[in-house]
């Protein structure tokens, strides 16, 4: 995957702040050491949310967005998904704000929080199997 040069961070992109997608396994070298959002997804395929499909599954935020990933990526590697993970992470000191925000937004447009988010209540189903379908909204 190509990585997106930021205008302040070398390794954020400008697309509404978020960086490029990245394999949750390059957390470690791709992941930097500031806070932010951070937003993790199927590598393919998408999950059915009440008012659609996504392949969103967690939106986090950290002081450290790569301390974060590493603390988490074995339970997140865990999960029972129909896919690998990618993340990307929009760099900002006002992460709390922002979380909340995209949190928002997604409930709001498929009726449920993120499969992996630590208050949903399982509202989406992997489709049993992911939906095949390439980039998801949301």
């Amino acid at each position: 995957m190509a990585m997106r040069q930021p205008a302040q961070h070398p390794r954020c992109g400008t697309l509404e702040g978020f960086s490029a997608y990245f394999p949750l396994s390059e957390a470690e070298i791709r992941a930097p050491q500031a806070p932010g959002v951070i937003q993790l997804r199927l590598t393919r395929g998408l999950l059915a949310y009440p008012r659609g499909k996504s392949a969103m599954v967690r939106y986090a935020a950290a002081d450290d967005v790569r301390a974060w990933l590493l603390a988490h990526r074995e339970a997140l590697e865990a999960a029972e998904l129909p896919a690998p993970l990618l993340f990307r992470v929009w760099i900002t000191e006002d992460h709390a704000a922002r979380l909340a925000e995209l949190r928002d937004r997604f409930r709001r447009r498929f009726g449920a929080l993120p499969l992996l988010d630590p208050d949903s209540l399982g509202a989406a189903t992997p489709a049993g199997e992911a939906v095949d379908g390439g980039a998801a909204d949301g």
